[in-house]
């Protein structure tokens, strides 16, 4: 008995598609260009959606899952933007860091992993990675700082410099 042609094509090509599935590249989406123009990826979960910004630590809005604005009879209903809790700011040396003072920034949207992963250098001084997350019903943000030489951090109004307390 012959088999056709055509359903060679489709079992190798069913056959072909769990080995690409397993390269993580091809789950991620990466940019690499700070002043480019930019339209960010927002991160969402079944209850909240997290748009974020190219700026560090900034999110644009956030969206709460069936929220709406109530609208006039036979008027389209708006969606009412939630809370942002998520107002960080960073200082490193007294220096504000926001895209004038850093280099080496790049983002990646990791469709696999579902995270929104945004890295950069504040000179030579420390080397960040702030992780997004929208998950069931809550957000996650995860900030790692790697930094190459005493610098002041600030936590919570008190000043902690190299590892001793002032």
């Amino acid at each position: 008995m012959k088999i056709p042609t055509w359903i060679w094509a489709v079992v190798g090509c069913f056959l072909l598609v769990p080995l690409k599935a397993e390269n993580e590249s091809l789950w991620q989406v990466h940019t690499h260009n700070l002043h480019a123009s930019y339209a960010p990826a927002p991160m969402a979960s079944g209850c909240i959606g997290i748009l974020p910004g190219k700026e560090p630590f900034r999110i644009e809005q956030v969206v709460l899952n069936h929220v709406f604005d109530a609208a006039a009879p036979g008027t389209v209903s708006r969606v009412m933007r939630g809370i942002n809790p998520f107002g960080l700011n960073m200082k490193v040396d007294g220096e504000t860091v926001d895209t004038t003072c850093i280099e080496g920034w790049n983002q990646t949207v990791d469709m696999r992993k579902a995270v929104h992963r945004t890295g950069f250098q504040i000179g030579r001084k420390a080397h960040v990675v702030s992780d997004l997350r929208a998950l069931r019903g809550a957000s996650l943000f995860r900030i790692n700082i790697g930094t190459s030489r005493g610098i002041d951090r600030y936590y919570h109004r008190s000043a902690v410099r190299n590892g001793n307390s002032r």
